[in-house]
């Protein structure tokens, strides 16, 4: 009998996952099989696993799971966040994706009474934002450009009974009245000014004027580099006194901003630095690890561990000083925003207890 070629491996597996029984057995036995496989240089999930459970994945549309907090999550299998998510531990995770940065956003939003998200996807934040302001009454605002994860975010957002999630089909711009095309797939896709066939934007400015704002206590953006552009058009709230002004959550990636004289002089950190902000690197991981309990680690913008390849990670930035007192944080220094299991553990997994 000849040996099965690649593509009837990957036939196999698909043929196998049509049956969701033995799809979560298969991605279950293969996560149990990743344990002691890490070693400097080689990630097993990237090289090995992953690529085998997304095999398993290529005839099933979407995945749902269910999170320790009781919240149902649906999402379209087509990303890393995606494969991570069906590759979660334990059954019922604290997340869909980013760990630490999840953890600092449900913080952030315990009290507050609006909290604007741009580039909500299928809501892997929003949800879980959104689940935690209903209960004191406050209002998640999601932005989000791509039709099909619009139509994901309200499913996620109607199963879970959470009528608080305003949902906006649109993106976030510096003006008012831009308009946005995608370039690229899925939760890789930038936004870029198009005239002519583009989506429409707005700023948060005129969004929440026109809504009766008083006040965002949180602005969270993941953009694929529209960050900048979407934080420029917030200035008014962003002036506002420390007290009042928000605290912000945002992607820095080495495709958009320009790091080679460290993050302190990129566009986008000296603009907030401006405007009375202190930056802060998330140490994170981007996918869905179960970590220990114990504080977020976050680095001063200009003690932070770049060196690598091409790579973004989140920032924490607070022009309060009293919000850094109120987070479980722990201040470290010289080592990487990013968690990675197979690279030095001295740059770049979480420091020991002191």
């Amino acid at each position: 009998m000849s040996p099965l070629s690649r593509g009837d491996l990957r036939l196999a597996l698909a043929r196998l996952g049509e049956d969701r029984t033995r799809r979560e057995l298969l991605t279950a036995t293969l996560r149990e099989l990743e344990v002691g496989l890490e070693r400097p240089g080689f990630d097993v999930r990237e090289e090995v696993t992953g690529p085998l459970v997304d095999a398993l994945h290529q005839n099933v549309d979407s995945l749902c799971r269910t999170l320790a907090s009781g919240l149902e999550i649906r999402c379209h299998y087509r990303s890393k966040i995606a494969r991570d998510f069906a590759m979660a531990t334990p059954e019922h995770p604290n997340c869909v994706w980013e760990p630490q940065t999840t953890r600092l956003l449900l913080e952030l939003s315990a009290e507050i009474e609006d909290a604007i998200i741009g580039g909500a996807y299928f809501g892997d934040h929003a949800i879980p934002v959104a689940h935690v302001m209903r209960a004191h009454g406050g209002r998640c605002h999601a932005f989000e450009l791509d039709p099909d994860h619009i139509d994901m975010l309200r499913l996620n957002a109607r199963q879970n009974g959470l009528d608080n999630l305003v949902i906006q089909p649109c993106g976030l711009w510096s003006e008012a009245g831009a308009r946005l095309a995608l370039v690229g797939t899925d939760s890789h896709a930038a936004p870029v000014p198009d005239a002519a066939n583009g989506a429409p934007a707005t700023s948060i400015d005129e969004y929440a004027t026109q809504a009766g704002l008083r006040r965002i206590g949180l602005i969270q953006l993941d953009i694929e580099g529209g960050e900048f552009a979407a934080l420029r058009g917030a200035q008014k709230y962003l002036t506002h006194s420390a007290e009042a002004a928000p605290t912000l959550v945002f992607e820095i990636h080495r495709l958009y901003q320009d790091w080679s004289r460290g993050l302190e002089s990129t566009e986008i950190v000296s603009f907030v630095e401006g405007l009375g902000y202190e930056v802060f690197a998330i140490r994170d991981y981007q996918g869905n690890m179960p970590l220990p309990e114990g504080p977020v680690e976050v680095i001063p913008v200009r003690d932070a561990y770049l060196e690598g390849p091409p790579h973004g990670f989140n920032v924490l930035a607070v022009k309060n000083k009293r919000v850094l007192d109120r987070l479980p944080l722990r201040m470290v220094h010289g080592v990487s925003p990013k968690l990675l299991r197979h690279r030095d553990p001295k740059l770049h997994q979480p420091l020991p207890p002191v």
